[in-house]
């Protein structure tokens, strides 16, 4: 959560692609609105910002909680194929495995 903290406080800093959407998902998280967050999340994941994959881990999360499992898996999933050496594979794959497990 801390790291969640310094990243939006830094990115909102200087602002950024998608950050309106950043902003809206963070919120519905901090509500405990999986459903809104997940909305948000999938308006992030289609930016082209230095967000997006982050989105893509988020939208599984947000599926995850609200049951979709199958969902939840092919959003990891998508991350790990579109950018396995990427920022977010590490949280996609460690995601995935809980999942999983």
């Amino acid at each position: 959560m801390q790291f969640g903290l310094i990243l939006a406080a830094a990115l909102t800093a200087v602002g950024f692609v998608g950050e309106p959407a950043y902003r809206d998902a963070r919120l519905a998280e901090a509500r405990g609105d999986a459903k809104d967050a997940l909305f948000a999340f999938r308006e992030l994941a289609g930016t082209i910002g230095p967000l997006a994959a982050y989105a893509r881990v988020k939208e599984g999360d947000c599926y995850r909680e609200l049951g979709a499992f199958a969902d939840a898996e092919a959003a990891y999933r998508a991350v790990l194929a579109e950018k396995p050496e990427g920022p977010w594979a590490r949280m996609a794959a460690a995601h995935l495995g809980l999942l999983l497990k």
